[in-house]
């Protein structure tokens, strides 16, 4: 290798001069000091100089290493030095010179016959050699130093970028499993709705709600509720996305605060239920945190296991122990009048808002069952100002013909006029606008601003107008909006502009697409005469507003007749396209292509048999569709396989090559799947209707034997009734018992038809299976777990269905269920009060039953702390008060073990119950109490004068000693809190001066309270007890083996046992000075 710097040739050099004396026989340790120590310096200069070339010269790793990077070394070497500061390559040179010198007069002087160090030493004593060695041997050793300071610098480096990176990993890894848990919660997504109502909110909308008196108050108020009524078109949804960015932004820098929100859609209903909301608002509070909650992340671990998702309790829970981590969180739900449940929703809100420090905003239409539960709480009306109106009027002038342009008076009228007219509907400004478009004159302007609708019937009068100028455009454009509109308002959910698109290009008859009939996106909205319009972010097209939904529902018959109809023949034409006869897919990737390919799949898949059966007539291409296996099946699997319908936004579930589930079906189950009557009814009077060959029964149905038919089961062993029956479909299941012969085996678990439909709260269904012999032979039919229609009822709280069975002749009022419940028994431990009362007015219902483990509904509730249950059962006068399950604990061991007072009282009053009873581990009531650590329980049973405080359990425990938890010095403080151990004190304190409770009682393995005290690290409870003077010194305290506290831990810890003990003595050292001063 190349030695630019000459390094090997000084070393070379310094090597020949200390061989040279063994050369020429002469004792280096003769030489005198000075060359001895030259000879030293030489042999470190070529210690140094090999380090040198070593490090830097030869590592050419060292040098890649720093590429890109700053190098102390390098850079010192690259610069050349300093200007007054010799190079490297120089000091190498002139040392070199030197030593080379000085070999050449060595060898000289030793030429002669006599050698010795008085002809040698000269050789060594030149000034110049000595410097140039001195002066090569400190640079190599700044050299080295750098080369030190260098490789420290790499290695922290290098350790920083491997902890940045680690971390930057570990970020993603949580980024992406938080991302997993959020699309677990729920794929429902406010945010483009947000960033659409914004983007058509014109600049200063709303700021005079956001300089009101009572939305500032709203703000700085901790628990308060905004109420924001408002007419239809007033603009409260545009206003609630104001308030929405207007917190956004207000609190932006500020991480304590939360903010979630809401807008109910009439058109997401289905999706939009009480749990679907509840998960959104979690899921953005969530979001807003830097980390996933550890109790999110736990559920979502249990239920990614069972493939399942959390409950509406489970929720509600999550909401409020996430809502604790911010400092105050508000919650905004827009259009409540728009949810299928409103009362419902705010009911579960409000409960979370009490325990939580909650604001919630919330608007609605003027809606007497709505407002009546606002009615404590602040309001704000919302309506348009007139100046809101006179901004939007301005910046949408263009809109109209070109000589509304130019006249600047024709302008100021339009204005004028238009926000007189609209009395704050903010919706009506923009339909008047509309409406003039298509006006020739000014006076033709001024005729209709003189006739502006105004007042209730303003709306319907705008659209009628609306509709009339659709209906006077060219053939194809009014067929084109009409179509439009057809869709838009009966879809049953939000359709994005490709998924429209691709639906008005579908022709009847059709094998395959033709992309040359995808209209344009902007013809639509063009011809439709201001009716439609466009979220640009969510790329929705919609209705402009719910106004206009009613009013088609409303006129639709007179309107869009038909418009059923149409949509189901172009859903069921699309699904039957050529491309789909290659059947079901067999990875998730495939499904993903599929649907992405074919926008229209999603939806039609998910909704052609609800437009088939709203539009009253099966045709003949659907009863086709429901004989094609493959297409069919290749449907069933969009809809029920894995989740498609989030795809568009980026849902990662179908973004892999997994196996696809293959959806086993046949068309009479598909049929039932959406209630579509009327095949079944043409499948009796003798349609073929084809049978998958995975299914039992023959291959074709015929009149002849389509009971076979009908009764064919799924691999899941459901029936078509069955489906019937699960979708609560009554008409179709009347039919299906009544007319059809179809039968009811028991399914999944046992279950019978009655238990399914009363899981799933489907009253009418229920009402009609009781009704009639089938569902009357299962009434108290138990499945293989033992659980019965009621139990099943009861376990899900539909209460009216619970009622519709409790009167149904011969239901079994005391049937156990699992555990041995009874109803009355499952009813009082899930808290029904109000099937309790259901039950108990009952004569038949056995009140004081026991369960599998002796337990009464009066020690259930007792054991909840359910005052009212408990008050009504003890009113029965059928209970009773003392009864002892099979560990021998009476319902006032539970209520005291439970802390609750008003039941301790509530027992104890009745004089029927023995206050001093003792369990099978022989603790008494006052027992539970101390070690529920509820001073008002256990002074109310002191003050009694009916307890033994002083009684010991099976284990020889007092109360004192059972009530104290055993937890090492060490480890307690991680496991009480401040509050748990004042709590114990108060009680401790309590039994001791008020009880006269005994401290000095031993325990089996002789043992008192204030052993344990010292040995679980109480010393709190170890000062008091030795200031009570009722025990002798800790330092003499033994128990049954002999051993002090310090001993056990010495002998129990081994090595942790020595410090320990040295803590112990130094507690028990203060405690005996504490004793002595006490009792001087």
């Amino acid at each position: 290798m190349a030695d630019p710097f000459g390094i090997i040739g000084v070393i070379g050099v310094a090597g020949q001069i200390i061989k040279a004396g063994v050369k020429l026989g002469i004792d280096w340790k003769e030489a005198p000091s000075d060359v001895r120590s030259f000879l030293g310096e030489l042999e470190t200069l070529k210690t140094v100089l090999s380090e040198t070339h070593t490090n830097i010269i030869l590592n050419q790793e060292f040098k890649d290493a720093f590429e890109g990077r700053q190098s102390t070394v390098l850079s010192y070497l690259a610069d050349g030095n300093s200007s007054s500061d010799p190079s490297t390559p120089g000091l190498i040179s002139v040392c070199r010179i030197e030593l080379e010198d000085l070999f050449t007069k060595l060898q000289k002087q030793s030429e002669g016959h006599r050698l010795g160090w008085d002809r040698l030493k000269g050789a060594f004593r030149s000034e110049r050699t000595h410097a140039a060695v001195d002066d090569l041997q400190r640079r190599c050793r700044l050299l080295n130093s750098m080369t030190a300071i260098d490789n420290a610098t790499l290695t922290a480096t290098t350790l920083a970028q491997v902890k940045d990176a680690r971390n930057e990993m570990r970020q993603q890894l949580q980024d992406e499993n938080k991302a997993m848990i959020l699309d677990w919660l729920t794929p429902m997504d406010f945010a483009a709705q947000q960033s659409d109502n914004i983007e058509i909110r014109y600049a200063g909308t709303g700021q005079w709600l956001l300089d009101c008196p009572e939305f500032q108050t709203w703000i700085q108020t901790e628990n308060s509720t905004l109420f924001c009524p408002g007419l239809p078109g007033a603009g409260k949804t545009i206003i609630a996305s104001v308030v929405v960015e207007y917190l956004h932004k207000r609190f932006s820098t500020d991480p304590t605060i939360g903010v979630a929100y809401v807008f109910c859609n009439f058109r997401r209903q289905h999706e939009q239920t009480i749990r679907d909301i509840l998960a959104s608002l979690l899921k953005q509070l969530c979001h807003a945190l830097p980390t996933m909650p550890g109790e999110v992340q736990h559920l979502y671990k249990i239920q990614t296991r069972t493939n399942t998702r959390p409950s509406k309790m489970e929720l509600v829970n999550l909401i409020q122990t996430v809502a604790s981590l911010f400092s105050k969180t508000f919650i905004l739900i827009d259009a409540l009048d728009e949810h299928q449940a409103p009362e419902g929703l705010l009911e579960t809100i409000s409960g979370i808002q009490k325990l939580s420090n909650m604001s919630l905003y919330a608007t609605s239409r003027f809606i007497p069952s709505i407002t009546q539960r606002f009615r404590d709480d602040q309001r704000l009306e919302i309506r348009a100002s007139d100046g809101d109106v006179a901004d939007y009027l301005n910046g949408n002038m263009e809109q109209l013909p070109t000589f509304v342009k130019r006249n600047t008076d024709l302008q100021t009228q339009i204005r004028s006029k238009i926000v007189t007219s609209v009395d704050g509907m903010f919706l009506l400004a923009k339909l008047h606008l509309q409406s003039l478009t298509g006006k020739r004159s000014p006076k033709a302007v001024k005729a209709a601003l003189e006739t502006l609708a105004t007042g209730s019937s303003s709306y319907d009068t705008a659209y009628d107008e609306a509709f009339e100028r659709i209906e006077g455009q060219l053939e194809d454009q009014s067929e084109l909006a009409k179509d439009a509109l057809s869709w838009i308002v009966c879809s049953k959910r939000p359709l994005q502009i490709v998924e429209l698109q691709e639906a008005l290009a579908v022709e009847q008859g059709m094998t395959e697409l033709d992309a040359e009939n995808r209209p344009e996106i902007e013809d639509v909205i063009s011809a439709c005469a201001g009716l439609l319009t466009i979220d640009e972010y969510s790329r929705v097209v919609r209705l402009v507003h719910y106004t206009t939904q009613e009013y088609f529902q409303r006129n639709k018959t007179e309107r869009l007749p038909g418009a059923e109809a149409l949509v189901a023949a172009a859903c069921v034409s699309y699904l039957s396209f050529d491309v789909f006869d290659a059947g079901q897919c067999r990875y998730q990737n495939e499904l993903r292509d599929r649907i992405q390919d074919h926008p229209l799949y999603d939806y039609a898949s998910a909704n052609w048999g609800y437009h088939v059966r709203e539009s009253h007539h099966v045709q003949e291409e659907v009863m086709c569709f429901l004989e094609d296996r493959e297409r069919l099946g290749a449907s069933a699997q969009a809809l029920f396989g894995p989740r498609t319908r989030h795809i568009y936004e980026g849902s990662r579930l179908l973004d892999n090559v997994l196996p696809c589930p293959i959806i086993e079906t046949s068309g009479l189950h598909i049929a039932a799947h959406f209630g579509l009557r009327e095949v079944f009814n043409l499948v009796s009077n003798g349609n073929r209707l084809k049978q998958p060959n995975s299914l039992q029964g023959p291959s074709n149905l015929t009149c002849h034997s389509r009971k076979l038919e009908i009764n064919a089961q799924n691999p899941e062993g459901e029936t078509p009734l069955f489906v019937a029956v699960s979708r609560n479909f009554v008409d179709l299941t009347r039919d299906l018992v009544e007319s059809h012969g179809a039968k009811a085996p028991k399914y999944t678990h046992g279950q019978t038809l009655l238990s399914v439909a009363v899981e799933m709260g489907h009253y009418d269904t229920v009402h009609y299976l009781v009704s009639c012999q089938l569902g009357q032979s299962d009434i108290n039919e138990p499945d293989t777990y033992g659980s019965t229609p009621l139990l099943y009822a009861i376990a899900k709280n539909h209460q009216d269905i619970i009622s519709l069975l409790l009167d149904v002749d011969g239901v079994a009022y005391n049937q156990r269920g699992p555990g041995g419940k009874t109803p009355l028994l499952l009813a009082v431990g899930l808290g029904r009060d109000s099937t309790v009362k259901n039950l108990l007015e009952r004569d038949e219902v056995e009140a004081d039953s026991k369960d599998n483990e002796g337990r009464t509904p009066l020690s259930h509730a007792a054991r909840n702390g359910d005052l009212s249950i408990l008050g009504r059962l003890l009113e029965t006068g059928k209970v009773e008060a003392d009864s002892r399950d099979d560990a021998g604990r009476s319902p006032l061991s539970y209520a005291a073990g439970k802390g609750d007072l008003e039941i301790v009282r509530c027992l104890l009053r009745t004089g029927k119950v023995d206050a001093d009873s003792r369990d099978r581990d022989g603790r008494t009531p006052l027992f539970y109490a101390a070690m529920a650590s509820n001073k008002e329980a256990v002074r109310y049973f002191l003050e009694t004068k009916r307890v033994d405080v002083n009684t010991l359990d099976v284990l020889h425990q007092s109360i004192l000693l059972g009530m104290w938890p055993s937890y090492s010095l060490w480890e307690g403080p991680q496991f009480r809190t401040a509050e748990t151990h004042a709590a114990l004190m108060d009680t401790t304190e309590l039994l001791i001066e008020l009880g006269g409770a005994d401290p000095s009682v031993r325990d089996n393995r002789g043992r008192t309270l204030l052993w344990k005290a010292l040995f679980h690290g109480h010393v709190e409870l170890a000062e008091y007890l030795v200031k009570t003077g009722r025990i002798d010194g800790p330092s003499n305290f033994k128990d049954i083996a002999g051993r002090t506290p310090m001993d056990a831990f010495a002998n129990e810890l081994d090595n942790e046992g020595l410090a320990m003990k040295s803590a112990l003595v130094e507690i028990c050292d203060g405690l005996e000075r504490l004793r002595v001063k006490s009792n001087d």
